[in-house]
């Protein structure tokens, strides 16, 4: 249920670590983009996978159809962005070029806002357009670090049963 993504997104924007922000812009992206988890999440290249994971250069704002730059101020971008578009190079099913698209919401858990803080806290610290949309800048990880499969699954199985949710049949042990 939304109330899911919503609870953990609330969570770990209150807090001040970036891997915690990380994890809930995340969580509310693949929500409302459908996104698999390795779509969004580091897989390490050892791993034989067709699914690429998104990347900055992937991502593409926009005013109605005005293309809007990610360098924009980060509340001109906020303000005047009302879609975003997914570019998929290559997926688990083995289709390429796709296109997923989200008009804006503006509300809290607006997942076009939230690939905006995706963006600019990455290109805040790099320019690489092939940064991962799942990497996070700290002290600890000045030259960033990747959200895995394993962050994203144990912070829903928290927040199921955080929220109580297995009164409701959700089996946290299933996520």
């Amino acid at each position: 249920p939304i109330t899911v993504p919503q609870a953990i997104l609330q969570a770990n924007l209150q807090t001040n670590s970036p891997k915690a922000q990380a994890i809930g812009d995340l969580v509310i992206i693949a929500f409302y983009f459908l996104l698999r988890v390795g779509e969004y999440t580091y897989t390490n290249p050892k791993q034989k996978r067709r699914t690429t994971q998104f990347r900055l250069c992937d991502i593409t704002f926009w005013d109605k159809d005005t293309y809007l730059s990610p360098l924009l101020p980060t509340n001109e971008l906020i303000a005047r962005c009302t879609e975003a578009t997914l570019n998929i190079s290559n997926q688990k099913n083995g289709k390429r070029n796709q296109v997923i698209h989200h008009h804006a919401t503006r509300a809290f858990d607006c997942p076009v806002q939230a690939l905006i803080r995706r963006v600019k806290h990455i290109v805040s610290y790099t320019n690489d357009s092939q940064a991962m949309i799942g990497t996070y800048f700290s002290p600890a990880h000045p030259r960033g670090w990747q959200i895995n499969s394993n962050d994203i699954n144990r912070t829903l199985k928290l927040a199921v049963i955080t929220l109580n949710l297995q009164e409701k049949g959700f089996d946290p042990k299933r996520i």
